[in-house]
């Protein structure tokens, strides 16, 4: 009993047809890499936009003299929304001796800013604090909550209380 191998152009036909089947796994494994990789670039460039966007919402403060007798203490201070969208639900804190003054903005409209000064109880305020003691909590468009003060921006897991 003997055994048919075939002939040699049988043979070649069955290695070209494997390799070129193997390429194409390969192939198309390479493109689903790819394709992840898009994916994860696009969702990463989509959240630094949001936080760009976030970042163009600026806080500005300026500290009045105290008023030793009562202890009250003026404070201006300018929300400006630079961004292309409103921000919602918007709440200035301001910081103060006994527990923080919050004042409820609501929505900031893009290009929009709000001046306000306010008589804050706070008998003394520290070199350091001079451009700060306010922080601005707001939603953006896309529903992601943030803090912003004059010198950072961090991102928030609950929304500000405006009530």
């Amino acid at each position: 009993m003997t055994v048919d191998w075939g002939n040699a152009p049988a043979w070649a036909s069955t290695v070209v047809t494997t390799a070129g089947f193997a390429a194409a796994v390969y192939q198309l494994r390479l493109g689903r890499q790819d394709r992840q990789e898009e994916r994860e670039q696009a969702h990463s460039d989509e959240a630094e936009r949001r936080e760009a966007m976030a970042r163009a919402v600026g806080v500005k403060i300026d500290w009045g003299n105290t008023d030793e007798i009562r202890g009250i203490t003026p404070v201006t201070i300018e929300v400006m929304n630079g961004g292309p969208s409103p921000v919602s639900g918007a709440v200035l804190v301001i910081d103060a001796d006994d527990y923080p003054m919050e004042v409820v903005i609501g929505t900031l409209l893009a290009s929009e800013s709000v001046k306000d000064t306010y008589e804050v109880q706070r008998a003394f305020l520290a070199f350091g604090e001079l451009t700060s003691g306010a922080t601005f909590r707001f939603t953006d468009t896309y529903g992601k909550h943030w803090s912003r003060t004059p010198g950072d921006l961090v991102a928030e897991e609950m929304p500000a209380r405006i009530c």
